[in-house]
C-alpha cells in the first residue's frame, strides 16, 4: 500500500483451512479438538521479502539509530540539589559488514534501521534516507541448526542487509526442505561471507512471522482479523516536509485569515467565510 506521505506498507494476512489430523491422545499436546474426529495443531507461518531500495543511487549505507537512557542532575528544578532525572537519548551506529547487518527480534532494544546515501544531505545536514520498520510478530521459536530448521535460515532474522548479487536472487527454494544438508539455496551463506557493505548496492531481507493455535472459530476458515503482519519502508529526513502537503486537495486553514492558504494543494487562493469565533 502506498501512502501520500511517502510510506510504503507491505502487509500479509493468514487464512484458509486449518491443518487437522485424526483425533488421538497423542495429538492433544499440539492443539485443540475442533470437531468430532479432528484435532488442529499449532501452525507457524513465515514470509520473507527481498526489498531492493536504491536511495539516490546505488552507493548506499546502513545505520542504526539507537535509543538509550541518560541520567542528569536535576538540582536546578528541585528542592533537592542532589536529585536526578532520567531521559532518553539517541546514538548512531554504522554497520560496516554483512555480519553486522543482521537483526533478530528484540523488543527490549528499540532502534531505527536506516538506508541512506552518504553523498546527499538535507539543508539541515541530515543524511537523506529510508528506514525499514517491521511489525512482524515474534522471534523465531525453532532451535537453530536442529532438524530441518536450516532450510529456513532466513527466518532467524527480522532483517538482514547484504550486497546485491545476481546469484542471490531468492532466500529459499521449494526444494530446500527435502535436503537440509545440501540446500539449493542456503540463505545463511549470504551472510557468512561477511562482505563489506559500505557504499554498495544493497538489498534488505525482511521476515514476517505469524502463528495460529486454532480454536473452534477457525472452522471452516481461519479468521484474518487480528492476524495481520506488516513492514514499512518510510522516508527518514528524505523530504523537507510531509510530501502529502503537495496533494491538490490539501488545505491549510488559519483562524485569522479569510483565505485557505497558498502553496499547499490548490493552485489559487480559495475564499472562505470568516467568523470571529471560528476555530
Amino acid at each position: 500500500m502506498f501512502y501520500h506521505n511517502g510510506v510504503l506498507e507491505v502487509k500479509v494476512d493468514t487464512t484458509g483451512f486449518p491443518f487437522v489430523t485424526i483425533i488421538s491422545p497423542q495429538e492433544a499436546r499440539y492443539g485443540y479438538r475442533l470437531h468430532d474426529n479432528i484435532y488442529a495443531g499449532i501452525e507457524q507461518t513465515m514470509f520473507n521479502f527481498k526489498v531492493d531500495i536504491d536511495v539516490l543511487g546505488t552507493k548506499n549505507r546502513l545505520k542504526s539509530v539507537e535509543t538509550g537512557k541518560q541520567s542528569l542532575r536535576n538540582g536546578d528544578w528541585s528542592r533537592d540539589n542532589n536529585s536526578k532525572h532520567s531521559q532518553l537519548k539517541i546514538s548512531e551506529k554504522l554497520q560496516m559488514t554483512e555480519m553486522q547487518a543482521v537483526f533478530k527480534h528484540n523488543s527490549n532494544d528499540p532502534k531505527y534501521l536506516v538506508l541512506y546515501n552518504h553523498g546527499f544531505s538535507s539543508e539541515y545536514k541530515n543524511v537523506r534516507g529510508y528506514r525499514i520498520q517491521i511489525d512482524g510478530g515474534y522471534q523465531q521459536v525453532l532451535t537453530e541448526d536442529f532438524g530441518n530448521e536450516a532450510s529456513v535460515s532466513w527466518a532467524r532474522y527480522d532483517l538482514v542487509v547484504t550486497n546485491r548479487k545476481e546469484d542471490e536472487g531468492y532466500s529459499s527454494s521449494i526444494y530446500s526442505p527435502l535436503d537440509v544438508k545440501t540446500q539449493i539455496v542456503n540463505f545463511q551463506k549470504f551472510v557468512d561471507d561477511n562482505e563489506n557493505i559500505l557504499d554498495k548496492d544493497l538489498v534488505s531481507w525482511v521476515t514476517l512471522r505469524s502463528y495460529n493455535i486454532h480454536s473452534t472459530e477457525a472452522l471452516p476458515l481461519v479468521q484474518t482479523a487480528g492476524g495481520s503482519k506488516s513492514f514499512y519502508v518510510m522516508p527518514f529526513n528524505y523530504y523537507p516536509e510531509d510530501p502529502s502537503l503537495s496533494a491538490r486537495d490539501a488545505l491549510k486553514i488559519r483562524k485569522d485569515e479569510q483565505t485557505v492558504t497558498e502553496n499547499h494543494g490548490l493552485p489559487k487562493l480559495y475564499s472562505v467565510s470568516h467568523r470571529e469565533n471560528d476555530c
